[in-house]
């Protein structure tokens, strides 16, 4: 496990909360990867002076709020970026990591993609779009941290372990 592959046992989110042992900083962000036939649907993020990651590929999620459970934040950031409704229980927890720069830790999950990308309605970020392995990997402008861990993201979604 590299702080990944996890589920959440009774009590968890609150001790998630009071508590991030197992990461070495607090748990601020979560996001989706929505998988549909073995792609998966990225965001482009809005191209905004002093946005993070400003004009890049990245997933689609947000900032945990303070009452909330990644999975609660997953579940609540799709609905507003995309206007996809997720169930918090079929979402999969994928990976956890801490982000660069001392940014604070950040949920995975993963769920299986429902509409199709002409459906999605995009509320936030300049666009949506679909890429196979290869397409993900050819992007020039892909958010660094999902470029790092982008063989184990592409080895479970390929293997469907999860």
């Amino acid at each position: 496990m590299i702080k990944g592959y996890f589920i959440y046992p009774q009590g968890y989110c609150q001790k998630i909360r009071n508590n991030s042992s197992h990461l070495n900083r607090e748990i601020v962000s979560a996001g989706v990867i929505l998988q549909l036939d073995k792609k998966i649907i990225l965001q482009l993020r809005d191209n905004k002076k002093g946005l993070a990651y400003s004009d890049m590929w990245g997933v689609f999620g947000g900032q945990v709020e303070e009452e909330e459970c990644p999975s609660q934040t997953a579940v609540r950031e799709i609905e507003e970026e995309l206007n996809i409704t997720l169930i918090e229980n079929e979402i999969k927890p994928f990976f956890e990591y801490d982000m660069p720069e001392g940014k604070g830790g950040n949920h995975l999950f993963l769920a299986d993609g429902k509409p199709h990308l002409e459906d999605l309605i995009v509320k936030e970020g300049q666009r949506a779009g679909i890429f196979s392995r290869k397409e993900m990997k050819d992007l020039p402008n892909l958010v660094p941290h999902l470029d790092k861990y982008f063989d184990i993201l592409w080895n479970a979604i390929e293997e469907r372990t999860l």
